[in-house]
């Protein structure tokens, strides 16, 4: 009897001790079960700001792609627009070479008239005056000038005859229309009436210079 009871006592001690070591494994348990929700619920809200950091990312690019493609098109745009320009100041440039032309072989038209009509006066006359004289002589110059002259295409000349000033958009060339040579706006900005023109028409200092002291 006292060998059972010993052997009871012992087998109830070691119930004991099993039963606080599954306690133990409880409150374990409890505790990992307890960090393993918070770790899912830290993993939830951070796959939830992932997802809206995500989002905002895709937004952000179709927004940059969107501008990109606006920006093309403006750039596009753009060099259309400088192309039309250029060709349009390539047709005014050649529009304006070829006036020059035009207006040349017109002022040689006009002197060849008119010494052709002081030539007529002078021999119906008989005899001329002095200041008749005078101005077949300047007709005569002024025809003898404008044959030998040459005038210039804009894209031979780079700065300006008269001050060296050298040409921009802003800076334009200007023809002074007695020696053909190409000026600033400032170096031409006299006005001056000759042979080959009813109207003054623009000259260059130097020419102004001359016509006014004749």
């Amino acid at each position: 009897l006292i060998k059972i009871d010993t052997l009871l006592e012992e087998k109830k001690k070691e119930l004991d001790e099993a039963c606080q070591m599954n306690l133990a494994r409880k409150a374990d348990i409890e505790q990992l079960t307890k960090n393993l929700e918070r770790n899912v619920s830290e993993l939830d809200s951070l796959r939830c700001e992932l997802e809206a950091k995500k989002a905002e990312w895709q937004e952000e690019k179709r927004m940059l792609q969107e501008r990109c493609l606006t920006v093309e098109s403006d750039l596009e745009c753009e060099r259309d627009r400088a192309a039309i320009n250029k060709k349009n100041f390539e047709d005014v440039q050649t529009g304006l070479q070829e006036l020059g032309r035009v207006n040349q072989n017109l002022q040689r038209h006009m002197l060849e008239r008119h010494i052709s009509a002081l030539k007529t006066n002078i021999h119906g006359s008989g005899a001329f005056s002095v200041s008749f004289h005078a101005k077949f002589s300047i007709f005569q110059m002024d025809y003898a000038r404008q044959m030998s002259r040459k005038w210039l295409d804009d894209s031979e000349v780079t700065n300006c005859h008269a001050c060296n000033k050298q040409f921009t958009l802003t800076v334009r060339k200007h023809h002074c229309r007695q020696c053909g040579q190409i000026f600033c706006a400032t170096c031409s900005s006299f006005t001056a009436q000759v042979a080959s023109s009813k109207s003054p028409v623009r000259v260059c200092s130097a020419c102004n210079e001359e016509i006014m002291h004749r």
